[in-house]
């Protein structure tokens, strides 16, 4: 016969080595060897190297074919593949949960059967990385990628999930929005407001932002389309909407990718008309900050937990994400954002070259704020580049409503990062509190970052009679509070060693002496004041230059002071006390 089938060949379960015999009367002859490999149902990565095409990297020995399905695991494997030298090949993929793979520039990956990315509540989402500008990648069954989720039976209003798709043909039925349980939203920057998918036949928008809020405990959810997204994307149309409104500009964006972004890489070459800043919500309400030009975060932290999960900057797969326009837009000059597979990596990822300027650059300070359960961030830096008005050194200050939040302003901008040129000229700046709750709170110094050794960070609570005056580099600030937004509760002050120190007769403790933005010399006096009580200044020669009533607690002389030296004496009554202040 002509064809040896496979009921004649019988149940194989090992290599078979076949010849023919042909017979025709008494002659006979012999063919070659055929072998026939018997294929293994799975080829599991081992990982000795990164080389996919390597057979000792799989248990089988042998390197995928078209009749295998692929399993990478994370657990125990030393190295993660990576497709390069030659194409790849098999049927089913699963890419197990943390576990990564990546398929290199030129090369392709033919997937017969199904592709699956796995997720758990531990290791999150595998990832995977094509390095082909146009897409390597083809699978001839479905794709599913899953995403683990927490979720509340009561339906509480945390944990949201913000969320994308990463697969092309998802729909609403990934979180079955039908179900009473299930929430998903998505937002809309013209009309200020959010909108419900309450049916499982939306499509979900590559590149398009959601919040889902689960009604089961833990879930896992899967999209599930005709493959993933790839290649080049590009959402335009980013307006900047109204003129009053605190939610004007801003755009929630989707991670259209099974993989990681850098923030640094997108807006410093693939945006246009928008902001350097960053913002990351997390399920439970926090929000994180990035500045893609200063290099700085800040943080919002629901439960007193800083989210560090990753460097700054990444933004994870699946992951949506808020974007802010620059100023006002007109039709054909709107805000843009790309992507493109340059833009993918695995985590985790180095610091990216691009983030300026180096910490050694730029003099920061760092405040808290709490109320024992959650916590808020802002963060005031210095650098010769940066403008003391509004400009790309600041964040402005998204606020959440679930936390007491803290604050700077840059004329009417409310800001979480505040970039400012020089401690010199700018060391008096206010600090605006907000709660939606009343509490007792406690605001600190979380980080002081190269000033010199000495500098003092003092806090002023300007709503307090007699004012609170506390050095925040040696202690915390405990105050309490009703439900308020106030830009100017608080003031701080920044005093370098030298600038001020108490000399003779520090017969008053609770008057102090600081030199406002202006060059200004204001003195604070926590006393019940006498009709007499005043301040005199006197130069270095002892020369009387000014005198002034003090009639409240804070008195400004209007006078703005030359560089130099002087003495500053405080007489209430009997007591008296006398500061010397240095003005650079």
């Amino acid at each position: 016969s002509t064809t040896l089938t496979s009921s004649q060949i019988g149940s194989m379960t090992a290599k078979n080595y076949c010849r023919a015999l042909v017979t025709i009367g008494s002659c006979s002859d012999i063919s070659n060897v055929v072998t026939l490999d018997v294929c293994p149902t799975q080829n599991v990565w081992k990982g000795e190297s990164t080389d996919w095409n390597t057979p000792a990297n799989w248990n089988s020995g042998v390197v995928p074919l078209p009749c295998n399905n692929v399993i990478i695991p994370y657990t125990d494997i030393p190295n993660f593949p990576a497709i390069s030298g030659d194409n790849a090949v098999c049927n089913d993929l699963i890419i197990t949960p943390g576990a990564k793979l990546t398929l290199n520039d030129g090369e392709t990956l033919f997937v017969d059967g199904n592709l699956v990315i796995e997720s758990n509540k531990t290791l999150g989402t595998g990832t995977f990385v094509d390095n082909n500008a146009a897409g390597g990648l083809t699978i001839g069954g479905t794709t599913t990628v899953q995403q683990f989720l927490t979720g509340s039976s009561t339906l509480e209003r945390f944990p949201q999930w913000y969320i994308s798709s990463p697969v092309a043909g998802g729909t609403s039925t990934t979180f079955d929005a039908l179900a009473a349980e299930n929430k998903l939203f998505y937002w809309t920057e013209s009309t200020h407001s959010f909108t419900e998918i309450e049916d499982n036949v939306s499509p979900l928008v590559m590149a398009k932002g959601y919040i889902a809020r689960m009604g089961t405990d833990e879930t896992t959810v899967n999209f599930t389309g005709t493959g993933l997204n790839t290649g080049p994307v590009e959402v335009t149309g980013l307006t900047y909407t109204g003129t009053t409104h605190n939610n004007r500009s801003y755009h929630l964006i989707g991670n259209p990718y099974p993989s990681f972004l850098d923030w640094d890489d997108l807006w410093n070459f693939q945006t246009t008309l928008l902001q350097p800043t960053l913002f990351i919500r997390y399920a439970d309400g926090s929000l994180h900050y990035y500045n893609a030009v200063n290099g700085t975060t800040s943080n919002t932290s629901a439960n007193s937990d800083i989210k560090t999960a990753f460097s700054p900057g990444l933004i994870a797969p699946l992951q949506s994400f808020w974007v802010e326009v620059v100023g006002e837009t007109t039709p054909g000059n709107e805000g843009t954002i790309s992507f493109t597979n340059a833009n993918r990596s695995h985590q985790p990822q180095p610091a990216n070259k691009l983030k300026a300027p180096a910490v050694s650059d730029t003099q920061l300070l760092r405040l808290q704020v709490s109320n024992g359960v959650g916590s808020d961030e802002t963060v005031i830096l210095f650098n010769e580049k940066a403008q003391n008005q509004y400009d790309l050194w600041d964040s402005h200050k998204m606020f959440t409503g679930i936390v007491p939040e803290i604050y700077t302003m840059a004329g009417v901008d409310k800001l979480a990062i505040n970039g400012l040129n020089s401690v010199e000229t700018t060391n008096v700046i206010p600090l605006g509190f907000r709660t939606e709750t009343a509490n007792s709170f406690n605001l600190s110094l979380s980080e002081l970052q190269e000033f010199k050794s000495g500098t003092a960070i003092t806090l002023i609570d300007n709503n307090t009679l007699p004012v609170t005056v506390t050095d925040l580099t040696s202690g915390s600030y405990t105050f309490n509070s009703d439900a308020t937004d106030n830009s100017s509760r608080f003031t701080i002050i920044i005093k370098a060693p030298g600038a001020i120190t108490k000399a003779i007769n520090p017969e008053m403790s609770n008057a102090f002496v600081y030199t406002n933005n202006n060059q200004q010399l204001t003195v604070i006096c926590n006393e019940t004041l006498t009709d007499n009580a005043n301040a005199i200044i006197f130069n270095s020669m002892g020369q009387q230059i000014s005198t002034k009533n003090l009639t409240s607690t804070i008195t400004v002389f209007e006078e703005k002071i030359t560089p130099g030296v002087y003495l500053v004496k405080v007489k209430n009554g009997s007591k008296s006390t006398t500061e010397k202040v240095i003005i650079k």
